[in-house]
């Protein structure tokens, strides 16, 4: 069985890698196919700004377009994105990219959990829904949010956290039949 390959150019980060592709029918070269796509989708979505650590998305499965600066990643069953000392775990997310930069990951799942630890605070969320702007450093997440912070629990249907600023902003449902539960723990 005749095996062929080509020589393809795969845009990343902006240099070119020249990558080997084998194609054959055989169950081989399917699989190292398969790790190839996985490695250059992986690849795409790590990112890395001043003072930060690098950004890193694993899943079950991913699907992406090779050779496209923009468009998406959707990475999904058990997926962890790690950068810094946050933390975000979702049963499905979806990293958008334009002009090959890594813009959003919008996070679904039952719930989507976020975590930050460092050594001034701990902050620890779940939300039915999570978005994360990278260029902002914001995630917002809505659908029965509840985020911790030092023994404080709030409560609300969309959260805005700044993750420079460690600021938050809560919102009601748009009905008003929710409010804002905010609960202090008293320190005395």
């Amino acid at each position: 069985m005749p095996i062929n390959s080509k020589r393809i150019w795969i845009r990343n980060n902006s240099a070119f890698r020249r990558v080997w592709m084998t194609t054959s029918s055989s169950y081989i070269a399917q699989i190292v196919s398969a790790a190839i796509v996985l490695l250059v989708a992986v690849c795409g979505v790590v990112a890395e700004e001043p003072g930060e650590k690098i950004l890193k998305l694993t899943g079950d499965s991913v699907e992406a377009k090779l050779g496209d600066s923009a468009g998406s990643m959707v990475f999904a069953g058990d997926v962890r994105l790690v950068r810094g000392a946050m933390t975000l775990e979702a049963d499905r997310m979806t990293a958008n990219r334009e002009d090959g930069e890594l813009i959003t990951i919008e996070a679904v799942g039952e719930p989507v959990v976020f975590r930050k630890v460092d050594p001034a605070q701990q902050v620890t969320a779940s939300a039915a829904a999570v978005t994360y702007d990278l260029l902002a450093q914001t995630l917002v997440l809505t659908g029965n949010v509840e985020l911790f912070q030092e023994g404080n629990r709030i409560r609300g249907e969309q959260i805005t956290y700044d993750l420079q600023k460690n600021e938050l902003i809560a919102k009601s449902d748009e009905s008003g039949d929710r409010q804002i539960e905010f609960v202090l723990e008293n320190s005395e």
